[in-house]
């Protein structure tokens, strides 16, 4: 029997090495190490000189209109350079350039993988090998740690008191809940295609496993962005099931302010206590005040990391910055929270505009609403150190660039066309 292996499986070997191996490290199953950072590094260069292999192919990167990630990646790696270099903090340089080899590395990372991914047109084997790997860990560590599923506290979730919360391993609740999210949104953008009963199985014994796990960790903000995803996606396809613009583009308004007037009467009664509780008042009582108090507003107090404030190695009393724009305001400032919201709004412009197209998109910009949402209560917004960053993120920038060939859920798309029709 002969086998033959492409350069296409030999990259995806890397990326599942590649994804792996950062996983173990985030979740902390192994501990960081140079060799952790030394494999990364090779894989930047191997994916890159495969990348500049065909000269054919590195006008890529010049072709503004079908390169909107490279531009977005390009300034991800600016703003970096700017705020973990230029702009820096002398009391705490060391920190600071911690956090900027961490970040440029993830952002290389990231790059090389979009550009391979837009090269040999392989997304749904990417989201393949992301899921796979992903459900190895839920699965392994849901078996490891059996002995923590406990959904007794469920219905407490949203309370104040009697929530029971496991993280089965993974060192936090919200990161957690986060990477069972994240396993759940590629199951649902795996490629329609036939597939064995095993494979069918499989695919139901993960998705089983990623909701027990979610719904263990108690994590709201998990919770609620699924609720969004669902909510965005229906609104998206309203205008399919009902023939009227009008009809439809009331029904939508009236879904929204449901959702906001339900939102306001089940939270508002008990807002400070639950931001109390979720360590999140601390944002607006230390974290914003001290960078107005130190005259630091415009760039920042510093680009460190979350753990950085959070263990108050930076002389500033923030506490725990958990949430990704606050983050980005008290690190770099009022200009560094400009770009980085300049940039998801590009991201988030370009998504929905894509929905009109295919399905597939609609499924995708669905997702980037609920990735905005997970950044109001961890720093997860373009951040080194986030599982979903390496999978999630790279489908959303290939997305953004509108490319259909690489796609294939056109025939969902057909399909349900025919059904309307």
């Amino acid at each position: 029997m002969k086998i033959t292996i492409s350069v296409r499986h030999l990259l995806l070997l890397l990326y599942a090495i590649l994804l792996t191996s950062r996983i173990a490290v985030i979740i902390g199953d192994v501990q960081s190490s140079t060799f952790w950072i030394v494999l990364q590094i090779l894989y930047i260069c191997i994916f890159l000189a495969v990348y500049s292999f065909n000269d054919s192919k590195f006008n890529i990167l010049l072709n503004k209109k079908k390169n909107i990630s490279t531009m977005i990646m390009l300034l991800l790696i600016l703003h970096t350079v700017l705020w973990g270099i230029v702009i820096t903090n002398d009391s705490f340089k060391e920190l600071i350039f911690d956090q900027f080899l961490s970040q440029m590395i993830f952002l290389l990372v990231l790059i090389s993988t979009v550009l391979i991914v837009k090269k040999y047109n392989f997304l749904s084997d990417f989201i393949k090998v992301s899921y796979y790997c992903l459900s190895f860990f839920l699965v392994y560590h849901f078996l490891k740690y059996i002995n923590e599923l406990d959904l007794s506290g469920v219905l407490n979730i949203f309370k104040t008191e009697g929530r029971i919360r496991a993280n089965f391993g993974f060192g936090h609740y919200n990161t957690l809940g986060i990477s069972c999210v994240c396993n759940i949104c590629l199951i649902f953008l795996l490629k329609d295609k036939k597939q064995s009963c095993w494979g069918y199985g499989l695919k139901i014994l993960f998705l089983i496993v990623s909701i027990l796990m979610l719904l263990c960790s108690a994590s709201r903000n998990a919770l609620i962005s699924i609720l969004i995803y669902g909510v965005v996606l229906f609104l998206l396809n309203i205008e399919r099931m009902i023939n009227s613009k009008t009809i439809a583009t009331i029904l939508k308004v009236f879904i929204v302010f449901s959702i906001f007037a339900i939102v306001a009467i089940v939270l508002f009664p008990n807002f400070n206590v639950l931001m109390s509780n979720a360590n999140r008042a601390t944002l607006f009582k230390h974290a914003i005040p001290e960078l107005l108090k130190s005259g630091r507003w415009l760039f920042g107090l510093g680009y460190a990391s979350n753990t950085s404030y959070g263990m108050e190695l930076t002389g500033y009393q923030t506490y725990w910055l958990d949430n990704a724009y606050v983050y980005y305001l008290v690190t770099t400032g009022v200009l560094g929270f400009i770009l980085i919201l300049v940039l998801a709004l590009i991201m988030f412009r370009k998504l929905l505009k894509n929905t009109k197209d295919l399905y597939a998109f609609k499924q995708i910009f669905s997702m980037f609403c609920m990735y905005l949402f997970w950044g109001m209560f961890e720093p997860s917004l373009f951040q080194c150190g986030v599982i979903a960053n390496y999978s999630l993120l790279v489908v959303f920038l290939v997305a953004a660039d509108k490319n259909n060939e690489i796609f294939s859920w056109k025939r969902i798309e057909e399909r349900k066309s025919k059904r309307v029709n």
